[in-house]
């Protein structure tokens, strides 16, 4: 297979398939997932997530770590992962809740995970089905291979390890269910209800819950939020035959950082749900310049890569599109804020220059960042 060109056609394309989005639909963030052993970060957490997720001891994970720390794309990367090991039959829904204008509760988390099974089994159901439940959540069951950024997650091929029929029986058991208001005996009742049909057809449900980066601890309303959040999933954690993941801001544990009441509140909140989680994974960050440089490259050579496929070149892609110096200055970038704001710099960089050049050097990005 011969290699792509590199030069300016090659950025045009990346810059026309958006191809460093900050924060791309899940289905992306799986795909783009940089393992972090390999990207030279010490103490990497991947496999004790995966472990956590079919394990019958643990029914509560944390994942820590800042705003744009990489939680998205690990819990995604890790909901594929084990959705496509046919032997665990493990069933991941996502609840995604930083969308909601109003505090969220555990009856409104337990509510998201239904939603997202129906979501997951669309493809599986009538379309009777599909309206039933449609009419039932209130929301709008689509068969649609592009995802609903906030109601489906992953767009993966419906339950992998679980055969089309069994698919279909499971949707027509959840749309009895979600009929009958199969949570009237409250939150934990229903979310349990929820697990135990999944586990009738020798499924494991997994309840994904993120998106909480948009609760920052300096927005008192916002800080309130995330206190509600984390009180209704204390109540929830415990639930037996699930096991739930939830995403966390690396703040929230940190009281010297907390300067208003309803921060301080939120942490306090936080940490008696950290207090009942079963474990609790702490998202490595680069230690060092080098670390940071190492995770900066893999990261644009994966993005790169899932963009335009062929075989890369034999000193990467982002040596083929970056200058050593643009190199340099994101890896400065990222080791004092997070890839988030690498991407953001790239992306930024890219939009900027109406004309792109056939390599992108330091000057271009400082450009971009002074515009």
């Amino acid at each position: 297979m011969r290699s792509r060109p590199v030069n300016a056609d090659l950025l045009k394309d990346l810059r026309e398939r958006t191809a460093f989005k900050p924060k791309p639909p899940n289905y992306e963030l799986a795909l783009a997932h940089v393992p972090l052993g390999e990207a030279g970060l010490k103490d990497p957490v991947e496999q004790r997530l995966l472990d956590a997720m079919v394990s019958e001891d643990e029914s509560s994970v944390l994942v820590v770590a800042p705003p744009g720390g990489g939680k998205s794309s690990l819990l995604a990367w890790s909901a594929a992962e084990v959705a496509a090991d046919k032997e665990r039959r493990v069933v991941p829904v996502y609840v995604p809740v930083g969308h909601h204008a109003v505090r969220i509760d555990a009856s409104l988390v337990v509510r998201g995970v239904a939603e997202g099974l129906a979501q997951r089994l669309a493809s599986d159901l009538k379309s009777r089905e599909r309206d039933m439940l449609a009419k039932s959540l209130a929301i709008s069951v689509t068969t649609s291979k592009r995802p609903a950024r906030l109601r489906a997650g992953l767009k993966l091929p419906p339950l992998h390890g679980l055969t089309a029929d069994v698919a279909i029986e499971l949707g027509h058991d959840l749309t009895v269910l979600a009929q009958a208001g199969g949570w009237q005996g409250g939150p934990h009742s229903g979310l349990t209800a929820l697990a135990d049909l999944t586990r009738a057809y020798e499924g494991h449900l997994v309840v994904i819950v993120e998106d909480t980066d948009i609760w920052s601890a300096g927005d008192p309303d916002m800080a309130g939020r995330a206190g509600a959040f984390f009180s209704a999933m204390r109540s929830l954690v415990a639930c037996p035959d699930v096991t739930t993941l939830v995403a966390v801001q690396s703040h929230w544990g940190e009281p010297d950082s907390l300067a208003s009441s309803q921060s301080r509140n939120a942490g306090a909140a936080y940490r008696e749900l950290r207090s009942r989680a079963s474990r609790v994974l702490v998202i490595p960050t680069p230690a060092s310049e080098q670390q940071a440089h190492g995770l900066v490259c893999s990261v644009l050579d994966r993005r790169i890569q899932i963009t335009v496929g062929g075989r890369a070149p034999s000193s990467g892609w982002s040596s083929a599109v970056f200058s050593e110096d643009a190199l340099e200055l994101l890896a400065k970038r990222c080791l004092k804020g997070t890839v988030r704001q690498v991407l953001t710099d790239v992306r930024d960089t890219f939009d900027h220059h109406e004309t792109l050049p056939d390599l992108i050097t330091r000057d271009d990005i400082i450009e971009a960042m002074d515009a």
